[in-house]
């Protein structure tokens, strides 16, 4: 027996083929950070109506580069929708994100966990080709294949990887080649203040000890071969000087030099 359609009821808005399967984000990382600055920047303790946070864009929220843009800063974990109500919300990823655009150990690694480690494929490209010339044209696109995209979307994922290396600072160019930089090394080049104020800070700080997990005792074996400095003070106190002068005098210097209080 046919089952008759009920002519109330509403079809069902389908997205693309897909859309939410896809092992990476159809947008370069760099510019998903549209998104949490906007809603950081336009909202109200971190959330604001989509509708809203694109006029302040000044884009047209029903656009196909702002759709992408929504669903990619959601694939990233930057943000998230909140129904109903179709409000933008902002992820604990995201405040770390944009807390984390310094230059430190714990930024590097928290934006490279967003842009490269979350993703499989990204992750397993990088990891077979860090220290090596970062191969060019179908070269790469067949080095994402083979790490688990799809043919079918190797030609975006390849432009959106290479995007995201660029952007943290892996691809260095040497004799006219771009070379995929390891994290490790330009992590050793970073001083390693944390971001404090991130929620997911640990986050990062633990992907900088997993990342190059020899540094500490490579810098505490380089801090030992370092020569000692010692500084030696005199003091010349005046023969008329009274006994509760001479007692400021030291208190002074404690606190000044061992930072204790009298």
């Amino acid at each position: 027996m046919t089952q008759q359609a009920n002519p109330e009821q509403k079809p069902v808005r389908r997205r693309g083929p897909g859309s939410y399967s896809k092992p990476y984000p159809a947008m370069k990382f760099e510019a998903a950070l549209m998104l949490p600055r906007g809603i950081a920047g336009h909202g109200r303790d971190g959330e604001i109506r989509r509708l809203t946070l694109f006029k302040e864009l000044n884009r047209s929220a029903e656009s196909g580069p702002s759709r992408t843009l929504v669903t990619s800063a959601e694939k990233y974990g930057l943000t998230a929708q909140k129904w109903p109500g179709d409000f933008l919300t902002l992820t604990a990823n995201g405040r770390a994100a944009l807390v984390a655009e310094g230059e430190s150990q714990a930024a590097l690694a928290m934006r490279f966990r967003l842009a490269i480690a979350q993703f499989g494929p990204f992750h397993a490209a990088y990891e077979n080709l860090k220290g090596q010339p970062l191969p060019k044209g179908p070269a790469l696109k067949d080095e994402l294949v083979a790490a688990g995209i799809a043919a079918a979307d190797r030609n975006k994922a390849a432009a959106v990887f290479a995007a995201n290396l660029r952007f943290l600072g892996l691809i260095e160019k040497i004799a006219r080649t771009d070379y995929v930089k390891d994290i490790a090394e330009i992590l050793d080049e970073l001083p390693p203040s944390s971001v404090s104020a991130a929620p997911e800070s640990s986050a990062g700080e633990t992907l900088v000890a997993a990342l190059s997990p020899g540094r500490e005792s490579g810098k505490a074996a380089a801090a030992a071969k370092l020569p000692a400095l010692h500084i030696d003070i005199q003091v010349h106190i005046a023969s008329t000087a009274s006994a509760e002068q001479i007692d400021q005098i030291f208190a002074s210097m404690a606190r000044h030099l061992y930072g204790k209080e009298s």
